[in-house]
């Protein structure tokens, strides 16, 4: 059997655990491959590329994964 283990990598809100946070954060987003939208200048993001479209909604659901919304 193949089991799939999913970290979530979750933010206090303190000050003191930002720089920690979006470390994990930005490695958890190089291994799933959307780190590029969440460095891009908003500028130059092609809003109608699927590729683009499947990054955000990737690094959107991480953001919020176990998070009341």
């Amino acid at each position: 059997m193949n089991e799939k283990t999913i970290r979530i990598v979750t933010f206090s809100g303190k000050r003191n655990d930002w720089r920690q946070w979006s470390k994990k954060f930005l490695a958890v987003a190089d291994k799933r491959e959307y780190r590029a939208i969440l460095e891009a200048d908003p500028e130059e993001i092609d809003i109608k590329s699927e590729e683009m479209k499947k990054m955000n909604s990737l690094a959107y659901n991480d953001l919020f994964v176990g998070h009341d919304r």
